[in-house]
């Protein structure tokens, strides 16, 4: 568990639950990264911060609304 409390862009506080630490994989990209845990109310299934799109190399097309890899 987790005593930090995490600022969204809407405003809103929320407490994290954790970080989880090891190898994410995401189509052939492979990375060692971390991530900090906490309830998405439903909004999204991850959130993908620019930290993790630049291991990955990641491009992101906003007009297309897409990342490749």
């Amino acid at each position: 568990l987790s005593n930090r409390t995490l600022h969204m862009a809407d405003g809103s506080l929320v407490p994290s639950l954790g970080i989880w630490k090891g190898v994410f994989e995401w189509g052939l990209a492979q990375v060692e990264t971390t991530f900090k845990v906490f309830p998405s109310r439903a909004s999204w299934q991850m959130l993908v911060g620019k930290p993790l799109l630049e291991q990955v190399r990641a491009i992101q097309d906003y007009s297309a609304d897409t990342i490749q890899l």
